[in-house]
């Protein structure tokens, strides 16, 4: 800062004040642009990391899901057929399962889309 004359108080006190309210503006300055990045990065965490993060929760809850059903699934066939094992005998609960799998196949393959002849 430039050395004033001692009889020049009040312009000393002016340049002061100047510098203060010129720190006070670019301190001001600095907070705001922090505060913009900020904000920008807010923003393009909640558009990119947020949504994959929400993806990734509803992918591996819908996995395990799938997993357990398959699971429970497979418990309630085997239940089934212990249960149907006890008045028919094993031979006649594989064969009763062997009929409602041969029952089931026909009908899937009645449902297929036969491929077109080109004759």
């Amino acid at each position: 800062m430039a050395h004033h004359p001692v009889g020049d108080s009040e312009l000393h006190t002016d340049c002061l004040r100047c510098a203060a309210i010129l720190n006070s503006s670019m301190n001001d300055m600095a907070t705001r642009f922090a505060d913009l990045l900020e904000t920008v990065a807010t923003k393009i965490r909640s558009l990119t990391v947020d949504r994959l993060a929400r993806a990734i929760r509803i992918a591996t809850a819908g996995l395990v899901a799938f997993v357990l059903v398959v699971i429970a699934l497979i418990y309630l066939v085997v239940a089934i057929f212990r249960a149907v094992s006890v008045p028919l005998t094993m031979e006649g609960a594989y064969a009763a399962f062997g009929g409602l799998f041969l029952i089931a196949g026909v009908f899937v393959w009645q449902k297929r889309k036969p491929k077109e002849d080109n004759d």
